[in-house]
């Protein structure tokens, strides 16, 4: 799901003073994907730099910068889905991960990276099966592998159902 910014973190972001600065609101924009705590962000959620040119300016009116900020707001849902830089999905694994190490959570017994694997590979085939209609064939022509391959998979991955 793309992030959306509250009417207060719509009002600091449009402040900013980013005359030209492609790079600043691409950097904010990445924060915002990586940092923000939920899918509604909110102004206590942005960087201080914002926060503080909120602050520093009059009556902090969005209004004042709506068209400049119809061309910022395009830039940034092109860069979260993936037109700049790395498509979101990437960009939400890493979040998972970083947020996984980050809790210290016991690892599994067969280690995490091999647990994030088998559910990345059981996410995968179970779109393709999804997508199929549980036409295991067919699923496995879309992803590029055999069909034994394919058989032998959703069987180590318990995904019998076809999802």
């Amino acid at each position: 799901e793309t992030k959306q910014l509250s009417p207060q973190a719509m009002s600091a972001v449009s402040l900013m003073a980013l005359p030209g600065n492609v790079r600043q609101l691409e950097n904010l924009c990445h924060w915002i994907t990586v940092m923000a705590p939920s899918q509604l962000v909110r102004a206590e959620d942005l960087p201080e730099e914002v926060r503080q040119s909120q602050e520093g300016s009059g009556d902090g009116r969005a209004e004042d910068a709506e068209p400049a900020l119809a061309a910022r707001v395009a830039n940034a849902e092109s860069a979260v889905k993936g037109e700049i830089g790395m498509p979101a999905w990437q960009e939400l694994l890493r979040q998972e991960v970083a947020r996984a190490l980050a809790a210290n959570a016991p690892a599994p017994q067969d280690g995490r990276m091999h647990g994030w694997a088998k559910e990345f590979e059981a996410a995968v085939l179970g779109v393709a099966l999804k997508h199929t209609r549980g036409r295991r064939i067919e699923a496995a022509q879309l992803l590029g592998i055999g069909r034994n391959t394919m058989t032998r998979k959703i069987a180590e991955l318990n995904l019998e159902g076809g999802d």
